[in-house]
Formats: structure tokens, C-alpha cells, sequence
């Protein structure tokens, strides 16, 4: 199994390359869903419309899930010293994301943390 180079943390990442401001454990606007108690899914980091064409970062309750289409750069890695982040996913994606995980075999793997339970349980809004 080839071994990812990881990326920098996201918050010296981010400051370096587009000077943000970065506020702990969540990127940029986000912050608040991270404290929202009746949320626990929703997307940290939107490719090209945070700066990072490419490089989507979801979370499910404790879990995050990076995609990477590799023709795109790699963008700022989410850690697990947020305080909120459990294991963190990381799998290969390509710009037509709907071809790649059961047609192509391709699976996320742990880059660190904890292995993620089959079933994550999140919510929406308060909705499970």
C-alpha cells in the first residue's frame, strides 16, 4: 500500500498561502457548525470555492473524509488536534466523483486517529 505524503496543517497552510485568519479546530466561515449540537455532518472545506480547486473535506460527527482529485494540488489537511476529530480519511478522487468509489474499487484510507464504525451516526438540523 503506497504511503500519502501529508499535507501541512491546515490552519499554517492556509495563513501561508492565502493569509486568513484561522479560527481553532474549523476552516474559516465553519466555525460555528463545529458548536452547533443539532448538526454533526456538513462539509469543512469546498474545493476551489475556498481556494483549494480539488480538495473537498466532509465531516461525519467525529470523522473527516478528505477527497483529492489528483489533478488538482493537495490542500491543507484537517488535524486531529481540533479537539473534535476522531480519524481522519483520506482516498483519491477524480473531477467526476460519481465513478470512483464502488466502480472503481476505490476505498478511503486512515491517515491517523481512530477507525471510523461502519455506521456513523450524524444529524442535519437536528434530524438523524
Amino acid at each position: 500500500e503506497a504511503e500519502i505524503e501529508v499535507s501541512e496543517d491546515i490552519r499554517i497552510f492556509s495563513d501561508r498561502r492565502n493569509h486568513h485568519e484561522y479560527n481553532e479546530g474549523s476552516f474559516l466561515g465553519r466555525g460555528e457548525l463545529r458548536e452547533n449540537e443539532h448538526t454533526t455532518a456538513y462539509r469543512e472545506m469546498n474545493g476551489a470555492a475556498d481556494g483549494f480547486p480539488g480538495w473537498l473535506v466532509d465531516r461525519y460527527d467525529k470523522w473527516l473524509f478528505v477527497q483529492h482529485d489528483q489533478d488538482f494540488e493537495k490542500g491543507p489537511l484537517p488535524s486531529l488536534h481540533d479537539g473534535s476529530t476522531a480519524g481522519v480519511y483520506y482516498f483519491a478522487t477524480e473531477r467526476d466523483r460519481s465513478v470512483t468509489g464502488a466502480t472503481k474499487g476505490i476505498k478511503p484510507m486512515l491517515l491517523e486517529g481512530k477507525i471510523a464504525p461502519e455506521i456513523i451516526p450524524i444529524k442535519e438540523n437536528g434530524i438523524t
